[in-house]
C-alpha cells in the first residue's frame, strides 16, 4: 500500500445509538448557548437515520459531507479526547487558509461507550501525522 492509499484508508469507522448521538447533539447545542439547544429540542425528534463516523488521516465523513482537516488549504495542529461528563469527546483542531485570512477550526465528535482505547490509538495516530516543529496552538473561543 502506498502513501496516499494509506492516507485514505479509513482509521475509525464508528456506528452510535440514537441515544448517544441525542446526548452529543444535547451536549453541542448547550456549548453554543440556549437558543440553539431550543432549536435542537424540536430537530432532534426527527432524528431517524442511525449515525455514523469515518475518519481517515485527511478527514472526518459523516452522512452529510466530509470535512478535511489534513490537506489543501489545511494543516493539523492538534488531537485531544475531551471528558464532557457523560460521553468523551475527540477534539480535531485545525487551521484553515482562506485568501489572506487563516482561521482555527474544531471539530467535536462524540466517542462512543466502549470505543475509548480506539479513540487514544486515533489521537496517537493522528498526532503523529502533525509536524515537529509546529507549536501546539491552542484555538481562539468561537462567538
Amino acid at each position: 500500500m502506498n502513501e496516499e492509499q494509506e492516507g485514505r484508508e479509513v482509521l475509525v469507522h464508528w456506528i452510535y445509538t440514537r441515544e448517544e448521538w441525542r446526548v452529543f447533539l444535547r451536549w453541542r447545542k448547550l456549548k453554543r448557548g440556549v437558543l440553539p439547544f431550543l432549536i435542537h429540542l424540536v430537530t432532534t425528534l426527527r432524528l431517524r437515520n442511525i449515525p455514523e463516523i469515518r475518519i481517515t488521516h485527511y478527514n472526518v465523513m459523516t452522512a452529510t459531507m466530509p470535512e478535511l482537516f489534513n490537506g489543501l488549504y489545511r494543516e493539523l495542529k492538534r488531537v485531544d479526547i475531551k471528558d464532557a461528563g457523560s460521553l468523551n469527546i475527540l477534539e480535531i483542531v485545525y487551521e484553515k487558509t482562506e485568501e489572506k485570512n487563516t482561521l482555527f477550526t474544531e471539530i467535536h465528535i462524540p466517542v462512543p461507550k466502549g470505543k475509548l482505547r480506539e479513540a487514544i490509538r486515533l489521537q496517537q495516530d493522528l498526532s503523529s501525522i502533525i509536524p515537529y516543529w509546529l507549536p501546539q496552538v491552542q484555538p481562539h473561543p468561537l462567538p
